[in-house]
């Protein structure tokens, strides 16, 4: 299991989304480790450990850390990792098969592979470069160089605390998502929220 989140787990979004991590100067990974996944802090943006708890309360009231829960059983049942996760639309648009990838998530299978977003239907890649590099000129060189699914994770960890849009049908202004980079996270995921 260690291993398995070692390859999923984003540092960078860690340590922006938990600033008293980032205060308390810890390694991110090395606190995540400790213990951060028992306390269901998030170790990569496409996985959200609050909101895997919320859409799945059997897996709540089973107890435990929501991340050991989603890979040892949660993935490979094809539950969502996360509210904007279409399930279904990953695997066809990726052209991946329960076959296949029956023992590996979306979220391992994302964070090994660097174009998975066509089943992602609220974030374009070359839009948010786009607005990025509008709205942060010095950063477009930088920007060039990450891949698709690099850029969603950049996003994620610094564009939706901008306020950058992540495609052109998405305001993030219009829309009022505000606050911390927590709390527009969370008004973020609402805009997926089917329940």
């Amino acid at each position: 299991m260690l291993d398995e989140i070692i390859n999923i787990f984003c540092a960078e979004w860690y340590l922006a989304l938990y600033p008293d991590i980032q205060r308390s100067g810890s390694d991110p990974l090395e606190h995540y480790l400790n213990t951060g996944y028992k306390e269901n802090r998030s170790p990569h943006p496409v996985f959200d450990a609050t909101g895997y708890l919320d859409m799945y309360p059997d897996v709540r009231d089973a107890g435990g850390p929501a991340i050991i829960r989603y890979l040892r059983s949660g993935g490979p049942e094809w539950r969502r990792p996360n509210r904007w996760v279409d399930v279904d639309r990953y695997y066809e648009k990726n052209r991946l098969s329960v076959e296949t990838h029956k023992h590996k998530t979306i979220l391992e299978d994302f964070a090994q592979n660097s174009d998975r977003l066509n089943a992602f239907q609220f974030f374009s890649p070359s839009e948010y470069r786009s607005a990025y590099k509008a709205d942060y000129p010095d950063a477009a060189e930088d920007l060039d160089q990450l891949t698709p699914n690099e850029l969603l994770v950049h996003f994620f960890t610094y564009g939706l605390s901008q306020g950058v849009d992540p495609h052109r049908l998405i305001e993030l202004d219009r829309i009022k998502v505000s606050g911390t980079l927590g709390s527009r996270l969370r008004q973020f995921n609402l805009l997926f929220d089917t329940s």
